[in-house]
C-alpha cells in the first residue's frame, strides 16, 4: 500500500510540472529571452547571459541564442543579476541576432 501511494504522489508531481510548463509562453521554452522597454529610456531583458560589450553609448548583451545590441547614449546598468539586466539611458536603436 504504501508503494502505491509514492508512486501516485511521483505521478502527482509530475502532472503539477506538466500543467506549470503549459502555463509559461512560448519563448521561455524556446530559450528566448524576454525584453520589456519603457519608453527609450529604459530596458529590461530577462534570459541574459552576460555582458559582452558595454560603454555609455553601447551595450551588447550576451543571450541563450545569441546577442541583442543597444546603441544610445548615457547608458547605466542599474541592475544585473544572474538572468536579469536592467539598462537606463536615450535608447536609439536595438539590434537582435539570434
Amino acid at each position: 500500500m504504501k508503494r502505491i501511494k509514492t508512486n501516485l504522489k511521483k505521478a502527482k508531481n509530475k502532472f503539477k510540472l506538466l500543467n506549470y510548463s503549459n502555463d509559461l509562453p512560448e519563448f521561455y521554452a524556446m530559450g528566448l529571452p524576454n525584453i520589456s522597454f519603457f519608453g527609450n529610456k529604459q530596458v529590461q531583458i530577462e534570459g541574459v547571459v552576460g555582458i559582452m560589450e558595454y560603454d555609455e553609448n553601447f551595450i551588447k548583451v550576451s543571450v541563450k541564442k545569441g546577442y541583442i545590441t543597444f546603441l544610445g547614449s548615457d547608458f547605466k546598468v542599474t541592475n544585473f543579476t544572474k538572468s536579469q539586466i536592467t539598462v537606463l539611458g536615450k535608447i536609439n536603436s536595438t539590434e537582435f541576432c539570434f
